[in-house]
């Protein structure tokens, strides 16, 4: 998927609009975590990945955004 361009775009406009403001637009952290350095608080495996942005963790401010993003 990260080889296609279409792809990588739309992925960065969401990143941009849903992730950023928490996240810092490099993912360097603000209000939520890092994403940049190597201690993922909920696992960084793709898998992990897609249960953290899927579910979220609303007791820590991260809503579940799997219906919004479809």
């Amino acid at each position: 998927m990260a080889a296609d361009p279409n792809v990588t775009t739309e992925a960065r406009k969401l990143f941009t609009t849903m992730c950023a403001p928490c996240h810092g637009a490099e993912g360097q952290g603000q209000v939520g975590p890092n994403l940049t350095d190597k201690y993922w608080l909920h696992g960084s495996a793709p898998t992990a990945i897609h249960k953290a942005i899927n579910g979220g963790f609303p007791d820590k401010g991260m809503p579940p955004w799997g219906q919004m993003l479809g």
